[in-house]
């Protein structure tokens, strides 16, 4: 398939930046939803309540939309030039994610509940490696739309050297 380079460009960015930034968010309060106890009816439910949702958040910090836009956009671009690259940098950059955020908010002891302090536990530990896979989605859909670039651009997708 031939196509001008800047056709290749923006059907890439298009699945990565556009997509990943419907899919990702999807998946991750879909997940987070299901983590909490949700039924599959009520996830369902709570999915499209996020997409709704209007008016300034509570929490001071970066959004994680934005955050999730700029590493999609670096690394669809990283995997467009360096494709064996790309998927080492993506792999560290999860790393390097998941060690900043290690110990961050743990929940807190319970000494007369100790079965309270352990389900608050593995909840956090499950909202952690929920951010994981929803680092790791973001990380796929960035590659995809460079190996979509790539394949319109009529480069080599997988190069095995």
């Amino acid at each position: 398939m031939s196509g001008s380079w800047w056709q290749a460009l923006l059907w890439g960015y298009a699945l990565s930046l556009v997509g990943g930034g419907v899919a990702v968010p999807l998946f991750h309060e879909w997940n987070r939803c299901r983590i909490d106890g949700g039924r599959t009816v009520d996830c369902f439910g709570e999915c499209l309540k996020f997409w709704q949702q209007s008016g300034p958040k509570t929490r001071a910090r970066v959004s994680p939309h934005l955050t999730g836009f700029i590493e999609r956009l670096i690394f669809t671009s990283l995997m467009i030039a360096q494709p064996n690259a790309a998927a080492v940098a993506m792999g560290g950059w999860l790393a390097l994610k998941m060690a900043a955020s290690w110990n961050k908010d743990v929940p807190l002891e319970y000494p007369d509940d100790p079965a309270r302090t352990l389900a608050d536990k593995h909840l956090w530990n499950s909202h952690a490696f929920l951010g994981l896979l929803s680092g790791l989605a973001s990380m796929a859909m960035a590659g995809a739309g460079g190996m979509l670039t790539r394949y319109l651009a009529g480069f080599d997708v997988i190069n095995i050297d």
